[in-house]
């Protein structure tokens, strides 16, 4: 994007709140817009420059599926991913793998889940810095 195409947040904003119509209720000059989206051309630029040695990741005869983000009651979601992990139990998901990125203070009970449940294929691989995140994701199915 260049400058050119620049949006103007303001006014993201205030059109959903108008699309919505919510505009009676909402005072269009206290509507803020952050944008929670991804650069591509630094995702690009990442990608290319910030690799890290894994051997998880360049294991090429398994099937990577990857999960990258805080491992906090906020992102209760993640017990719903282990609830279908242990469904991926037995041999015929032998090849599998889960790569488990991140910290925090469901960690240890999701490693405890993978102990009780007898859930061999998941890593925990604990935090990365965001610019590792494009090779992580590279690399996953």
């Amino acid at each position: 994007m260049n400058s050119s195409d620049t949006i103007n947040e303001k006014d993201v904003g205030a059109d959903y709140i108008i699309e919505q119509g919510w505009e009676q209720e909402i005072p269009i000059e206290k509507v803020h817009f952050i944008n929670n989206g991804v650069d591509l051309e630094m995702f690009e630029y990442n990608l290319q420059n910030y690799q890290i040695q894994d051997n998880d990741l360049e294991d090429t005869k398994t099937f990577k599926i990857i999960y990258i983000g805080s491992l906090r009651r906020a992102n209760s979601q993640i017990f719903s991913l282990f609830e279908a992990i242990e469904l991926m139990q037995g041999e015929e998901y032998r090849d599998y793998r889960f790569l488990i990125y991140g910290k925090g203070d469901i960690k240890e009970d999701l490693e405890n889940i993978c102990k009780e449940k007898n859930i061999s294929n998941v890593r925990f691989k604990g935090f990365i810095e965001k610019k590792y995140i494009p090779y992580v994701l590279s690399k996953c199915n």
